[in-house]
């Protein structure tokens, strides 16, 4: 089975023989000729992707006439709502893999052409449609060396002489060789500019403390913004809970990650809390039975409210005898 692709057929639309400039006297020799080409190219058994505009009022007509049943739709802009349901599958966009194996390539189908793409830095392809063949010369300007083309059968016109659907050989064989405009290098020259930034406007860790943690016991990272995350829901404040927050905030010191601009107030009152409890108090049972005080987070309730492991405590009221 081989995979073919065409676009902007505008089957019974009248306006397209003006616009495109497809010299047929009329739009049923127009519509004919392109459901002839389909049917020549692309025999039973063989998968068609069509990339958006297919016809102007109905499809259920013209699908009939095409060999191939396996015709997939890439919603176009004057593709209709309807007609969905008469295609194996419809979607706005879609990653596909066409050649055969080792060499299978990887290719985005969308109506539109994108700059950038899924995989477009590890030399995935790209098709399209939408633009009549009309902007290829001003995108080849702007991304010289790309692995993308127009896949519409006014570009087949111009590359083939014929209107016609595109095959993935010829896909592979126009593209595959193209050195692509969105290389790794960038990427690798990007991400080390970041390290160096990030390592000049970070402190450096104390000296006589670990930046990370203890081999073998990875602690899991607390985001910012947000709780250490509770060890359950019914639970109290564990010693292993406490340990961890401990941990946790230690580990982030050390590195220079804690910045309290970017964290909320409740994380902050209670990081505060855990470094005040550990420094004045001895680590026993008492801790378990420890009620940390969020009073600036509003989630939580504010200042009458209390933050255990069992969750919000409310205070509770005595109610007056009447």
């Amino acid at each position: 089975m081989k995979t073919h692709f065409c676009a902007d057929l505008h089957l019974d639309h009248e306006n397209v023989l003006a616009m495109s400039g497809r010299l047929f006297p009329n739009i049923l020799e127009h519509d004919n000729h392109m459901i002839a080409q389909i049917n020549r190219y692309v025999p039973y058994g063989d998968r068609l992707f069509i990339l958006g505009d297919v016809a102007w009022h109905s499809v259920e007509n013209y699908l009939d006439r095409l060999l191939c049943k396996d015709v997939h739709l890439i919603w176009g802009n004057h593709d209709k709502k309807s007609f969905g349901k008469h295609f194996k599958s419809h979607q706005d966009v879609l990653e596909t893999k066409i050649g055969k194996k080792p060499d299978q390539k990887k290719v985005f189908l969308s109506h539109y052409p994108h700059a950038y793409w899924p995989s477009s830095h590890h030399g995935s392809l790209h098709l399209y449609g939408h633009c009549h063949r009309q902007r290829e010369e001003t995108l080849d300007r702007a991304f010289p060396g790309r692995r993308s083309m127009d896949c519409g059968v006014d570009n087949a016109l111009h590359l083939f002489g014929k209107y016609r659907p595109f095959t993935e050989d010829e896909i592979i064989a126009i593209l595959a060789n193209q050195p692509g405009h969105d290389m790794l290098p960038f990427y690798a020259d990007f991400q080390a500019k970041r390290k160096l930034a990030a390592s000049s406007a970070n402190p450096e860790p104390r000296s006589g403390s670990p930046a990370t943690a203890t081999p073998g016991h990875e602690v899991p990272r607390v985001r910012p913004g947000s709780h250490p995350p509770r060890a359950g829901h019914r639970e109290k404040l564990t010693m292993d809970a406490f340990n961890f927050y401990r941990r946790e905030l230690k580990r982030l010191d050390d590195i220079g990650a804690i910045h309290w601009s970017m964290v909320s107030e409740g994380r902050k009152q209670l990081a505060e809390e855990i470094l005040e409890l550990e420094s004045n108090s001895t680590i026993d049972d008492r801790v378990r039975r420890k009620k940390l005080k969020c009073s600036h987070c509003p989630s939580y309730g504010g200042e009458n409210k209390t933050y255990t492991k069992r969750g919000v405590k409310r205070p509770k009221y005595k109610k007056k005898r009447k």
